[in-house]
């Protein structure tokens, strides 16, 4: 991961590779919910884009706050790939400014909308699922009643809540520990 002015910033997949993927047609919200165990900012949003992908995609970052109320702290777009043919499957990433401040232990959930395109997973579907620990980002396990994490809609709803079966899907937040 870089380096952006002193502590290097973490994500949850490293840019990692996919292990399913593309899925999907049509229009599709997906989604994947995380906390924080260290004080620092998200200071980027990012999505893997396929080689056949050249949407243009919306994000949001929302805060769950722990009184329950929700609070939109960033949008970004990520513009379309204008030719896609040819190009290897990587990841895009866009910056947020102003950098957001976590609250320890409160739920973020990253949303990112694919128009006519296709989604990949970086955790297949399983069960149990368990939280995932990477440095100070926890991504709680899957469960469906209390915490969907890992999921879809295929309508337009804001937070979508259709279970994708312990499956991760591949998103990104960037960010630095204070």
């Amino acid at each position: 991961m870089p380096r952006i002015h002193g502590t290097p910033a973490v994500s949850i997949w490293n840019r990692g590779t996919r292990v399913a993927g593309p899925i999907g047609t049509g229009q599709i919200l997906v989604y994947i919910a995380f906390k924080f165990t260290a004080a620092g900012r998200i200071n980027a949003l990012s999505f893997l884009r396929d080689t056949t992908d050249s949407d243009e995609h919306l994000a949001w970052l929302v805060h769950q706050r722990s009184d329950l109320t929700i609070r939109l702290e960033a949008s970004a777009t990520f513009r379309r790939n204008l030719s896609p043919s040819g190009q290897p499957t990587a990841w895009q990433t866009t910056w947020i400014r102003p950098w957001k401040r976590v609250v320890v232990g409160d739920l973020y959930e990253l949303v990112v909308h694919y128009g006519n395109s296709k989604y990949s997973n970086m955790v297949a579907a399983h069960t149990p699922d368990s939280d995932m620990v990477v440095g100070p980002i926890t991504v709680p396990r899957n469960n469906p009643g209390t915490l969907t994490n890992g999921g879809s809609a295929t309508t337009l709803t804001f937070l979508p809540g259709t279970s994708l079966s312990g499956a991760k899907p591949a998103i990104d937040v960037w960010f630095q520990p204070d």
